[in-house]
């Protein structure tokens, strides 16, 4: 083994308050003078069952990673001989927590002290609390004690409030905490409004990462602008494009998403968020007019997903296919619309250089003899992904495109991935395995099929490991 020790993954060994040394004496014996690592350790123990976590801890050079539940066999929570800041001195006397700990999570928790003391391990970045009793005020001390770069609520602070209880000052708190970089709050128990998330915006020049629940539904003002180029990610649970078409300024977002798509959002991204952009999403295309001139911009987007098109036609027309063509930073493009029988066998055909390498459209075109075989004729694309028939039901397939799936995988060898959603292994047949083992044998080139519920058929599962086959 090598010098630097063993990396290992420790969850589930502790469950319950109870923990198998098993495991542990077996590396032990086979590997008796390594040193052992691990960056994922759940210890699901009571607060007073320290002990238990000094004879785990013995093991382990280094622990980066913790997640805490404790008081599941105390009434209060917490027994008497303890307080949070008392616990967190006795893990600090373990120096593979100590001198490691990078991520804490405490699940299901009464705080009833602020958490200042966790600010004592050295190398702590994360915190994570779940379902936590503790105190709007409590909770900002700790932060601004603790200095995390990472924060996630999930529904903390924990319980109900009457009047419903508005965490606004939390984000009052964030607009000049200038450690965090990323901060998700997953909690319905709490409201914030949409004005708070605005001023975060324009306030805070640190976070890059905002996850965001529950805001109140409240109007705004049409004059409200927000100046933020810093921010990569922005999630909120309702209204979210309200958001991106208020930016003012250059922006630093990775991934934007419409629900209408007009030549209205083209000017927003053209003007505000062409350089830094990876990820557009569409829910609804207006007109083929918007998206020619969006493609022909060539903004930084690799990944562009259209889910619906307004129109009672098939999107797809030459002038798309030009553009297509023209665009040279669009790598992946997944349309759940109907497309245009001619436009997309044409789109499959060209052999000029394109830059889309994956593409996911409707199942139902593998049924298509002369789309089936534009696929297998084309030689630029790397993934091809087939999406189920919307309101489909999984248990109504038969298996229908499982030929086609085949020609496709024995005479296209440029393919490298395939995604069909999903065929029944139930009504896979012996001659049907039979027949994809031997193609798999002559293809090379694919190394990831995902087109089976492969953890229900020990058969394929099999096939896919000997050939070393993703799935």
């Amino acid at each position: 083994m090598s010098s630097e020790g063993i990396d290992i993954n420790l969850t589930g060994l502790v469950y319950g308050g109870e923990f198998s040394l098993q495991p542990i004496e077996l590396l032990l014996n086979m590997y008796p003078n390594e040193e052992y690592h691990t960056n994922n350790v759940e210890l699901r123990i009571d607060i007073d069952q320290l002990e238990k976590v000094r004879l785990i801890c013995k093991y382990f050079t280094s622990i980066t990673n913790c997640t805490f539940e404790m008081g599941k066999t105390s009434i209060p929570p917490y027994p008497p001989s303890y307080s949070n800041a008392e616990y967190i001195e006795k893990l600090l006397e373990i120096p593979s927590i100590r001198d490691h700990l990078e991520t804490v999570n405490l699940n299901s928790l009464e705080l009833k002290y602020d958490l200042s003391s966790l600010k004592n391990f050295r190398h702590l970045k994360s915190l994570e609390l779940s379902s936590c009793k503790i105190s709007l005020n409590q909770l900002i001390s700790s932060l601004d004690t603790i200095q995390p770069s990472k924060v996630i609520l999930r529904s903390t602070p924990y319980g109900h409030h009457i009047p419903i209880l508005s965490i606004d000052p939390l984000y009052t708190y964030l607009f000049n905490n200038t450690s965090i970089t990323s901060f998700s709050d997953f909690n319905y128990f709490c409201v914030r409004s949409r004005r708070i998330l605005i001023d975060l915006l324009n306030h805070n020049k640190t976070l890059i990462d905002i996850c965001m629940t529950n805001l109140t539904k409240e109007e705004l003002s049409s004059q409200l602008t927000i100046q933020n180029s810093v921010l990569q990610k922005l999630y909120v649970d309702s209204l979210i494009e309200s958001y991106f078409i208020r930016w003012n300024t250059l922006s630093n977002l990775k991934s934007i998403s419409f629900l209408e798509f007009s030549s209205d959002e083209v000017k927003l991204l053209e003007n505000y968020h062409y350089h830094h952009l990876e990820t557009l999403k569409i829910s609804t295309l207006q007109d083929e007019s918007c998206l020619v001139y969006l493609l022909r911009l060539n903004l930084s987007f690799s990944i562009l997903i259209i889910e619906k098109y307004k129109s009672t036609t098939p999107l797809g027309n030459n002038e798309i296919l030009e553009a297509l063509q023209f665009n040279r930073n669009l790598k992946n493009l997944t349309c759940s619309c109907t497309l245009d029988i001619t436009f997309l066998t044409n789109l499959l055909s060209i052999t000029s250089p394109i830059a889309i390498k994956h593409l996911t459209i409707n199942r139902d075109y593998v049924k298509n003899s002369n789309v089936l075989q534009a696929l297998i004729g084309n030689k630029y694309l790397e993934h091809i992904g087939f999406n189920k028939r919307t309101g489909e039901n999984y248990n109504n397939e038969k298996n229908d495109d499982f030929d086609s799936i085949m020609n496709l995988l024995e005479n296209n060898h440029y393919l490298s991935s395939i995604r069909y959603t999903t065929f029944e292994t139930h009504n896979t047949t012996n001659d049907q395995l039979e027949k994809l083992s031997k193609i798999l044998d002559s293809n090379y080139n694919i190394t990831k099929l995902n087109i089976f519920r492969v953890s229900q058929f020990k058969n394929i599962k099999t096939i896919f490991n000997n050939k070393m086959i993703d799935y």
